[in-house]
């Protein structure tokens, strides 16, 4: 939802909210590219697989 002033409202769907497997679902479809390995360690942290 945002506001645009005075008493107008407009609403929009979220992409991104709802349950974890459709989120990531969602942004496997988005991808890319794949991660390197020192973009998984430092985004995902120390146990994502790098």
């Amino acid at each position: 939802m945002t506001g645009l002033g005075g008493s107008l409202v407009r609403t929009r769907a979220c992409e991104v909210c709802g349950p974890a497997g459709t989120v990531l679902e969602l942004a496997r479809s988005r991808r890319t590219r794949e991660l390197t390995a020192e973009e998984r360690r430092s985004h995902l942290g120390p146990d994502s697989g790098a």
